[in-house]
């Protein structure tokens, strides 16, 4: 079980009905100084990855990502994600995605 503590802002374009949160906000997504470290920071490399008693575990390729962990997949990696009991999982982007059909759609992340 995790918990988002901050504000969520969806891009003012975002359709209401994909607003996932509770109270969210619309606008302008910005970091008005990008240089500047979170005062909070996971390393992620570090954390070991721990079964629950919870179903939803993921498949990535031939990995298993439990609940609560974090995934990893490097700029240009195709991958597969497979779940035998349906998973929750959110998922973000440093930069924007290309379909594997090559067909143009929209980009899932706001890019």
């Amino acid at each position: 079980m995790s918990r988002l503590e901050a504000p969520v802002i969806y891009p003012e374009a975002t359709d209401r009905d994909y607003a996932l949160h509770t109270g969210p906000r619309f606008g302008s997504i910005r970091n008005p100084n990008p240089e500047v470290p979170p005062d909070i920071n996971v390393p992620v490399d570090a954390l070991h990855a721990l079964a629950t008693g919870i179903g939803g575990d993921l498949r990535i390729g031939d990995k298993v990502a439990y609940a609560n962990c974090f995934v990893i997949v490097e700029p240009g990696t195709t991958i597969v994600i497979e779940s035998d009991f349906g998973a929750l999982f959110h998922v973000w982007s440093e930069g924007t995605m290309q379909w594997q059909d090559g067909k143009e759609r929209s980009d899932l992340f706001g890019f």
